[in-house]
């Protein structure tokens, strides 16, 4: 909860958080989100980029055996989430 959306400022990517269920239209994410203390359910879609970032509530999802499943990985440079403080704690 912490880490998506300073990624998301880092890199620019739109970021949509506890997603409850995930669909693709043509390869771009559509995701749907509960707002209102889940009194109602909310549809999104990103705009345009190279990337998404997409947080998905727990056990919004069923469990499913684990197979021999194959992934590819794309290495990416993310810049340091940190920035270099002027101040320092002495003590």
């Amino acid at each position: 909860m912490d880490l998506a959306p300073a990624l998301a400022i880092k890199t620019g990517y739109p970021l949509a958080t506890d997603c409850v269920d995930i669909m693709l239209d043509s390869d771009k994410p559509k995701v749907v989100r509960q707002v209102y203390a889940g009194k109602i359910f909310c549809r999104m879609i990103f705009r345009e980029a190279p990337a998404y970032l997409i947080t998905v509530r727990g056990g919004a999802f069923p469990a499913e055996k684990t197979g021999d499943y194959q992934a590819e990985v794309i290495q990416a440079v993310v810049p340091p989430l940190m920035a270099k403080s002027s101040r320092e704690f002495v003590g």
